[in-house]
């Protein structure tokens, strides 16, 4: 008679948990790991069997002729890098705390050939990069060769350029500056680069233990060969008046050189103002572009019309939603073109070698505007100023928020009469992080048409992290103007990203209470 055989009372265990459960309690391990130098120095245990199947390094390191018969010592890599990768090796899973953390296990894996984990690895930089990441990955896939991170961060670096070059906390090699102060295509004005330059430059002081002077800032960049790449030919007056504040900096002959060639080219100084399109986030800088007007053109919800005040000109910025245009086949950004500008045929004087002779403006690197739009779900009310509403919003993934979309005003009975189907409309904008630091703010104003929605640009775009939440506040200014409010979803989802709201208003006292009947900001344009 067959024995049968009675069900076990506890789940059973997956083989990758068994697994796992081995590498945690070490048991029948026959090989250990030293991994780190000094302080840093941890122990691995773990089970050759299992490496060997992971990696053909290991294999030769555990069965190979040369192969390990003591304690095997790992001095270039991180404790923690090495317990993911052994993670990995057992389980077929990984988690990484950090982008940091993912290029310390990515140089882990290339050095045992887990091809594998090197995928992982990049999908988890390239999706969690941010700003403040860029540096490190940079610099890692320099090192590492790694042309699937190389070209993104490249192109970040180069978005960021005038951050990136401030930043105290994250510092580029001197072959790096030199290659992103080389690019034609870069966002920041000349000015904003000049003094973030400068400002790397004084850092470099500081690490060679040379006082930090003008004179040895200029003096490092020449050294390393970025100093040739500012371009100091193509500074508006404006932006040279600036610079020249700088006291050390420049010699007199180069002082008198560029002002002269500011003069001879005056007649190009509007031409080059209208080329050199390259917005700057530094609201003090002379050159920086304040977008102070954006709409939904009529034939096209997709195309937003941007009229920058300061330039007098349009620019037509392609709008992604979730449903593409039928009539936009090539759907692209449209990237701003720049003709150079020609030197004088009349310049009789001779550039000084020590300043470059570049006279190209820089170009903007391009980037595409993606719309996320708030489901409405019902109208709920309608609203007289002043008054400010507020959305709490988390995003999935790092992004670049540049608008805001909000409900313009309904249309007066005195409106309808004079059939006057437009209003001057005034109202500002505040970005504020979890901790109620406000991250920039804008006014708004221009004449808009009634019951329709309005798109307010925001002077300085702010970087939105993922897992934190931001604070978007409206402020109504006209005490006599009526807005519609709405019953808004509290989630939604735009290019794989997830976006999750919640309505606030400004209560009695201070503060705000939630709301979902107060909807008001209908969408968000981010890149």
């Amino acid at each position: 008679m067959a024995a049968t055989v009675k069900p076990q009372l506890h789940p059973p265990y997956t083989l990758l948990s068994r697994l796992g459960n081995l590498l945690q309690t070490s048991q029948w391990s026959d090989c250990m790991f030293l991994v780190g130098e000094g302080q840093c120095k941890q122990e691995f245990r773990a089970h050759r069997i299992l490496l060997a199947a992971c990696s053909p390094v290991f294999e030769a390191m555990c069965f190979g002729p040369l192969a390990e018969k003591s304690d095997i010592l790992i001095p270039d890599l991180e404790p923690k890098a090495f317990q993911v990768l052994l993670q990995y090796v057992y389980t077929d899973s990984v988690q990484f705390s950090s982008v940091e953390e993912a290029c310390n296990v990515l140089y882990a894996a290339k050095k045992y050939l887990i091809s594998n984990l090197s995928q992982l690895c990049h999908s988890y930089v390239k999706r969690n990069m941010q700003a403040k990441d860029v540096v490190t990955v940079y610099e890692y896939a320099k090192l590492l060769g790694e042309d699937a991170l190389y070209e993104p961060c490249l192109l970040m670096l180069k978005k960021y350029a005038v951050e990136v070059l401030n930043d105290a906390t994250h510092h580029l090699s001197s072959s790096s500056v030199v290659e992103l102060l080389g690019s034609d295509a870069i966002n920041g004005c000349e000015c904003c680069l000049i003094e973030g330059a400068l400002s790397w430059a004084k850092r470099e002081c500081e690490e060679q233990g040379v006082l930090a002077t003008v004179t040895n800032q200029r003096l490092i960049l020449e050294d390393c060969c970025a100093w040739r790449q500012l371009r100091f030919l193509t500074l508006s007056p404006q932006q040279f008046n600036r610079i020249c504040e700088i006291e050390g900096l420049l010699t007199r002959e180069e002082v008198a050189f560029i002002k002269e060639f500011l003069h001879l080219h005056k007649n190009f100084d509007e031409k080059r103002g209208s080329q050199c399109v390259n917005m700057c986030n530094s609201t003090s800088c002379p050159g920086s572009v304040s977008f102070d007007e954006i709409s939904i053109c009529e034939k096209n919800s997709n195309v937003v019309v941007v009229r920058d005040k300061w330039k007098r000109r349009r620019l037509n910025m392609v709008l992604s939603s979730p449903h593409k245009p039928e009539n936009l086949d090539n759907w692209v950004d449209p990237q701003l073109k720049i003709s150079q500008p020609v030197a004088n045929p009349n310049l009789s004087i001779a550039i000084p070698a020590s300043i470059s002779d570049i006279l190209r403006c820089r170009q903007e690197v391009g980037y595409r505007l993606s719309l996320c739009r708030r489901p409405l779900l019902k109208q709920s009310a309608t609203i007289l100023g002043p008054i400010e509403l507020q959305v709490a919003m988390r995003v999935s993934a790092p992004i670049d928020l540049r608008a805001i979309q909000v409900n313009s005003r309904l249309i007066p009975a005195s409106a309808v009469l004079q059939r006057c189907n437009y209003y001057c409309e005034k109202l500002e904008v505040r970005i504020l992080d979890e901790t109620g630091k406000l991250l920039t703010d804008s006014q708004f104003s221009d004449r808009v048409q009634y019951n329709t929605e309005i798109m307010v640009h925001l002077k300085k775009f702010v970087r939105l992290t993922q897992d934190r939440t931001y604070n978007i506040v409206v402020k109504l200014l006209d005490e006599s103007a009526e807005y519609p409010l709405s019953f808004l979803g509290q989630f939604a989802r735009s290019q794989e990203i997830n976006f999750d709201f919640m309505d606030r208003t400004a209560k009695m006292g201070s503060g705000f209470v939630n709301r979902l009947d107060m909807g008001f900001i209908r969408g968000f344009a981010y890149s």
